[in-house]
Parts: structure tokens; sequence; C-alpha cells
């Protein structure tokens, strides 16, 4: 008897155990949400490779021949990209995909640098557990292709979660492809109902390899408007918060759903 009761009590100490655990790991407030520090992004570096359709691949890593971000200001920091393999599928059999030279990576640590620094509207002190990330390259062939320069997420340090945080407002047409050539902030587009971007449903999570996860239901939507015509939205303010799975899209843990007004769209209407 005494040994069944031992066994029952190991058992409810390690459901407990495991509740507290699942609790932590989804702390969306904590800066050990999703089972890593947030301290990591301090050090990591990203690299980024597009595929045809435009689908980004991000790779978070800790750089291991001695290079080390650039800060030009407080907030904001640079690295040499050029040596990391980022590189752009062409679509055509030959060559099938180019690497992207001269890159720059620029993150903005609590700024969202499509605005003036200083002049956003983000309450308190939350925007500054997020990072923005910047990518900047040439992939080009004989000297024949396109620049690069994109404001392509924004990392919740805490929470892991990764958000769109521009819309493309301009493209133009390069070797048969749509490149990006302005931005502005989510904020600033009419159709887009949210208040801050990080209460629009996140893209993808970070895992504690590096990996960028995005969510398939993102990858989709970018195939169906192109990727250049995609914005961040809400899609159902009733369904469930985001999860750590491919197939885990939701609303973001931020959304002050009883606010929201908004209806799902997955284009921005822009010129071309």
């Amino acid at each position: 008897m005494k040994k069944l009761c031992f066994v029952f009590f190991v058992f409810l100490l390690f459901q407990i155990h495991a509740q507290v655990s699942d609790s932590y790991y989804l702390d969306w407030n904590s800066p050990f949400c999703g089972g890593f520090d947030a301290a990591v992004f301090d050090n990591w570096f990203v690299k980024a490779s597009y595929d045809a359709d435009n689908i980004p691949c991000y790779v978070f890593f800790m750089p291991q021949d001695g290079r080390e971000w650039v800060y030009l200001s407080e907030n904001k920091a640079v690295m040499d990209g050029t040596k990391d393999q980022n590189t752009v599928a062409t679509g055509i059999s030959f060559p099938e995909k180019i690497t992207v030279s001269d890159v720059e990576i620029t993150v903005y640590c609590g700024w969202n640098p499509l605005f003036p620094e200083g002049m956003d509207s983000y309450p308190g002190d939350f925007i500054e557990r997020f990072r923005f990330y910047q990518f900047k390259g040439d992939a080009k062939i004989l000297g024949m292709g396109v620049s690069l320069d994109n404001y392509i997420f924004a990392v919740d340090t805490y929470s892991k979660l990764v958000f769109a945080y521009g819309g493309i407002s301009k493209t133009e047409k390069k070797f048969g492809r749509e490149v990006p050539c302005a931005y502005v902030p989510v904020e600033g587009i009419p159709l887009c109902k949210t208040s801050f971007f990080y209460e629009n449903d996140p893209i993808g999570f970070v895992t504690q390899s590096g990996k960028v996860v995005l969510y398939n239901e993102y990858k989709e939507a970018m195939i169906r408007t192109g990727g250049v015509d995609f914005l961040p939205g809400v899609k159902d303010k009733n369904r469930r918060t985001a999860v750590f799975s491919e197939d885990g899209a939701g609303c973001s843990p931020f959304l002050n759903k009883q606010n929201y007004e908004g209806v799902f769209f997955e284009t921005v209407l822009c010129s071309r």
C-alpha cells in the first residue's frame, strides 16, 4: 500500500511539473518563453534566402569567425552577411539561384525603422522587447539582377513570435519579378484595422536552434498574393492563439480582441 501511495505521489508531482513547465513555456511575457533566453538575440546573426515564389527562409545563428554586431547607435547595429550564403531563386533552370553579394543586415532594437526614431506611438516600454530586421544586398550576375532592400520581420524576443511590420507600398518589375522598392509601417495602411503591428496574426516563430518557422498559412497566403501583395492582418479574432508548430497559425497573444472590428484581407491596394 505504501509503495502504491509513493508511486501515485510521484505521478502527481510529475503532472504538476508538466503543467507548470507548459505554462512557463507559453508565458508570452517571459524572456524564457519557448524554452530559451531572449538574451540570445543580442548576439545571433541572421541570414535570408528567397525561393521562386518570394517565400523567405530565415535562420538565426551564432557566427564562428569572430564577427559581432557593429553598433551605430544605442538602438541600431549592422552586420556584414556577405559570406553567409544568402540566396535568391531565379525561377529559371540555370542558374537556379543567385548568391546575394554585399549583404548588410541592420537590426533596430526597440525601434520600428519605418517611423522616425522616437516618433512611433507604441505604449510604454513593451516595444523594447522587439528586434526589427532590414536586409540589403545585390542579387546580380554579370551586373544584371536586382538590388534588395527589404524590411523583413520583427521578432518579439520574449514570446519568440515573428511579425511582419511593414507593408509594401511600391514595386518595380525586374527580370520578370516584382521587387519591393518602398515600404510603409503596417500602422499607416488604412485597410489595416489593428492599432499596432504586433496585434496582427504572427507569421511564424523562432526555435531554440535559431530556425525561423513560418506558418503554413502565411506561406500559402504569400503564394496566393505573389508575395509582394501580402499584408498582415487578423484572420479571425475568435480563433485560438498561435502556437509553436508549422500548422499553429492563430491570433497574436497581444491582440486587443474587444476593440478589434476589422475584416481579414490579404492584399494591400497600392500603385504599381
